[in-house]
């Protein structure tokens, strides 16, 4: 049975060592912008100390990047495959890049998909990606 993704808010996010520079995103039917947030990924140097945080069964959780290809923006690439510590959960995060925003940040739309024990929920979403 896959986990529940739970959202989250910016403070919940400040709170895990989250925010600042990277890419969040959220549910595609909330809206051009949600206060609540499914998944986050810092950008960090060197990028290996990277964070990836998502809200499953109502705990955070930290993910790591194994694999990413696409086009580079703000530490990010437009696909990326995120692990959970014990490697029972998969992330694949597909976006493709939007219009630039006004302070160093641009939109992006895709798809969040959350793989483990063979079971895989997609869930459709919008984020931005900046500093």
């Amino acid at each position: 049975m896959l986990p529940a993704i739970d959202r989250f808010t910016l403070d919940e996010l400040f709170a895990q060592d989250g925010g600042g520079c990277g890419m969040t995103l959220w549910h595609r039917d909330d809206g051009m912008r949600s206060p609540g947030y499914l998944f986050f990924n810092g950008l960090a140097q060197p990028s290996a100390d990277a964070i990836a945080l998502m809200k499953l069964n109502g705990e955070f959780i930290r993910f790591r990047r194994i694999a990413a290809s696409g086009d580079e923006f703000y530490g990010q690439q437009t696909s990326q495959t995120f692990a959970s510590p014990d490697d029972a959960i998969q992330l694949q995060i597909d976006v493709a890049l939007g219009e630039p925003g006004e302070i160093e940040s641009v939109s992006v739309a895709g798809t969040l998909q959350l793989q483990q024990n063979g079971e895989m929920t997609e869930i459709p979403v919008l984020g931005d990606a900046g500093c």
